[in-house]
């Protein structure tokens, strides 16, 4: 009969709305737990002198956006500021860095400068406990001959 499947939807209905509320609980308390070990790093100290250290037309890793974007890595007096030419930043401070290393470019396509560091910062929407910052040294060759 007609009057049975009525209250067979609405509570499908609810069983549906609760179950979609008990996801987004979930995955709002795994965001907070994620969180917790995120601190705030103290505030970049921005060096007002024309002679700021600089390296410029670098890439960082991981994105600051959905897709690789250049720009410039400053040296200020507690931190590094990496600026991208859509004007999004990350500000690393020194006394977060772990260990730093160079990755010059001996055989490699890639020089890079790479951060771990003690406590994880937020790029985009994302913790990341490493940062790199790189550049292409010489163009990436394919073969693009016949195979015999």
């Amino acid at each position: 009969s007609l009057s049975g499947q009525v209250p067979a939807m609405h509570l499908n209905n609810a069983f549906r709305i609760i179950k979609e509320v008990q996801k987004k609980f979930k995955q709002f308390e795994n965001e907070k737990k994620e969180m917790e070990d995120v601190i705030e790093q103290e505030t970049l100290k921005i060096t007002q002198t024309k002679g700021v250290p600089r390296l410029k037309d670098l890439y960082c890793r991981p994105n600051l956006s959905s897709r690789r974007v250049i720009g410039t890595l400053e040296a200020h007096s507690n931190g590094f500021r990496f600026h991208n030419t859509h004007g999004s930043n990350v500000d690393v401070i020194y006394n977060t860095i772990k260990h730093a290393f160079f990755q010059p470019c001996d055989k490699e396509m890639l020089i890079m400068l790479h951060f771990v560091l003690k406590h994880p910062i937020m790029i985009g929407k994302k913790k990341t406990y490493h940062i790199c910052f790189y550049t292409e040294v010489g163009e990436i060759m394919t073969d693009l001959g016949k195979s015999s």
